[in-house]
């Protein structure tokens, strides 16, 4: 019997989480996924036990702090299967702010003919606020020189907010159109589908930032082992794209943005 593990991480978004375990409950095979939420924050585990009223199998863990999103993922991971010892097929990493475009989902990833080296495969990420498509986020590797802009850009309040403001400018450029499903470098961290591999990587290699850069993270995971990126036009997700990022004040996310740099370009590409 096939079984996928759902990691979700809650931080101000229990609400949400509730919303998305109930739309996911309409999904085909879900008898075969399992939910694991990681608190990252006050909210008491029973508050999910008392709310979800569906099948899905789900297993709640409380984070000793706000350890945030790759870290609180890696952590929901490791939990589960020293506790639970299944063999799982696929690991999602998502947020919570997602919709499924149809009930068919799971069954069309697990009818999927994928190549062996595939580790990490990207759905199709529609954005609705801002018409755009969100994979691939990148076809080829991330330069050392663009890293290194990155990190004097963000090392600077003023640079680094600029480079913010117009970030919302930019995305009027994001594509419009759905692209053909191809092996690329990089998918969008809103939602993963990963092999157990991956994740038993990250136990190896923990992340060692708060917030940021996870997508590149993951990517040269996925490289380092010598496995393939794969996005697929076949699965498809709507992002509602609010997340509890958006709060951070701009400085503190300047400081956070030039440490997840920091940290990739010191472990990946020096």
């Amino acid at each position: 019997m096939r079984n996928i593990l759902n990691i979700l991480v809650c931080y101000n978004n229990h609400s949400e989480i509730l919303r998305y375990i109930n739309e996911l409950d309409k999904q085909e095979c879900i008898s075969q996924v399992w939910v694991c939420i990681v608190i990252n924050d006050e909210t008491p585990e029973s508050l999910f036990h008392q709310h979800i009223k569906s099948d899905i199998h789900v297993v709640t863990v409380k984070a000793y702090e706000n350890i945030g999103y790759m870290r609180g993922s890696i952590y929901g991971y490791e939990y589960f299967i020293k506790k639970y010892q299944m063999e799982l097929d696929w690991v999602i990493v998502s947020n919570s702010d997602i919709d499924y475009v149809n009930e068919y989902f799971f069954l069309d990833l697990f009818n999927l003919n994928l190549q062996e080296e595939v580790a990490c495969i990207g759905p199709d990420t529609y954005v609705p606020e801002t018409k755009e498509y969100q994979n691939p986020a990148l076809y080829k590797r991330m330069s050392k020189v663009r890293l290194l802009l990155y990190m004097v850009t963000f090392s600077n309040s003023i640079s680094g907010r600029l480079y913010l403001k117009l970030s919302d400018f930019r995305k009027n450029n994001a594509p419009k159109s759905k692209r053909d499903s191809s092996i690329v470098y990089m998918v969008h961290g809103s939602y993963w589908i990963l092999k157990t591999e991956i994740m038993d990587e990250m136990i190896k290699e923990p992340y060692r930032a708060l917030l940021y850069s996870e997508e590149l993270y993951v990517a040269e995971l996925v490289r380092r082992l010598n496995k393939k990126m794969y996005y697929t036009d076949k699965l498809r997700i709507i992002h509602n794209e609010h997340v509890s990022t958006k709060h951070i004040q701009y400085n503190k996310k300047c400081k956070l943005l030039m440490q997840s740099y920091k940290y990739i370009y010191t472990t990946f590409f020096k």
